[in-house]
């Protein structure tokens, strides 16, 4: 079975993704350096394969599967937001452990909150613009 799969996988698809991933790994990494820690550690925490994601997912899926999905991707990362101010915040004042944690709640109520919201995709860039 895993064979047959392997067959199936274009080789030459997966090296472009990987090395796709890979060139926003190393800009990330880049920037981390030239920006500071601050903004560095806010661009670092963000899902960095997004990107080259849905680059790829635009020529195997539907238009309307493309544009949910991203609208729930903005969405999720507003939640990433929410974890990334959090974590800042209390980790100025208080030890690690008490910052993971309210990076965690901040994280988990938005999101909670933001799965029973509409998902279009304004709504969801409106709110990450926002945040």
């Amino acid at each position: 079975m895993l064979d047959a799969w392997l067959a199936a996988v274009p080789v030459g698809e997966v090296l472009v993704r990987m090395a796709a991933t890979a060139l926003v790994i190393i800009a990330v990494s880049w920037s981390v350096q030239l920006l500071g820690p601050l903004v560095g550690g806010v661009l670092a925490g963000l899902p960095i394969t997004m990107g080259p994601g849905f680059f790829f997912l635009i020529d195997q899926a539907s238009a309307p599967f493309v544009s949910q999905a991203a609208a729930f991707t903005i969405l999720s990362l507003c939640a990433t937001q929410s974890f990334l101010l959090a974590y800042i915040v209390v980790a100025r004042r208080g030890p690690p452990w008490a910052a993971l944690l309210a990076a965690l709640a901040a994280w988990l109520g938005l999101a909670l909150l933001l799965r029973l919201l509409p998902s279009p995709l304004w709504l969801g860039t409106l709110m990450f613009a926002r945040g």
